[in-house]
Parts: C-alpha cells; structure tokens; sequence
C-alpha cells in the first residue's frame, strides 16, 4: 500500500474522545484500508482534507481497538 501523505503510515497519538489516529493516507488508500479495518470488525473515523483530486484521510480507531488496528494496517502495508 505505502508510506502515509504525511510520510509516516502507522501514527500513534490519541485523539478526542478516545480515539487513536493511525496515520493519514492519500484517498484511495484510506479507502482501501478503512473498508479492511470495518470488515474486521474495527470502529473507524476518517477525516478527510485536501483538494477533491488531492485529498487525504486521517484514520482513527477507538483506543481499545487500536492495537488490533495497528497491525491490520501494518500486514496490508507490507502486502
């Protein structure tokens, strides 16, 4: 899949509410990698930002899910 937008791919610190971003990906990849979290079973919040042709999502988890998540994105990230 790739490095993240922001060049880092698996991110860390825990947002509002509970929540722990995982990184920022361009829009198809967020896509990707939100629809395999869900199917996993994995609550997921994507905020989206850029231009329509340059957009990009930073994906958060609820914290009591983020390792699980974290390494769902890690295994599709090394496919």
């Amino acid at each position: 899949m790739g490095a993240s937008a922001t060049g880092g791919g698996v991110g860390g610190g825990e947002g509002r509410d509970g929540l722990v971003e995982l990184g920022v990906w361009p829009r198809l990849t967020a896509q990707i990698l939100r629809a395999r979290l869900e199917t996993a079973g994995i609550d997921v919040l994507a905020h989206w930002s850029g231009s329509a042709e340059g957009a990009a999502a930073s994906l958060s988890v609820p914290s009591e899910q983020a390792e699980f998540a974290r390494a769902v994105v890690v295994e599709l990230d090394v496919d």
